[in-house]
């Protein structure tokens, strides 16, 4: 499974990605520029985030 990636210009740091994520593989730094953080050891690939970010800011790649 992939590597996720924040597609930042898109990204409004709402954070229901770092809510969402059961493991907290993701941070998302709203005071920092919208500076995201993914932690993929931590990542069970459900891919919540995906599915719930309101405006596809979360990509999947190989």
């Amino acid at each position: 499974m992939g590597k996720l990636e924040p597609m930042v210009k898109k990204c409004n740091s709402c954070k229901i990605c770092e809510k969402i994520c059961p493991t907290g593989a993701i941070h998302v730094d709203s005071n920092n520029n919208k500076k995201w953080y993914y932690f993929p050891r931590k990542c069970i690939k459900c891919y919540r985030c995906v599915d719930k970010c309101p405006r596809n800011a979360i990509m999947i790649f190989p």
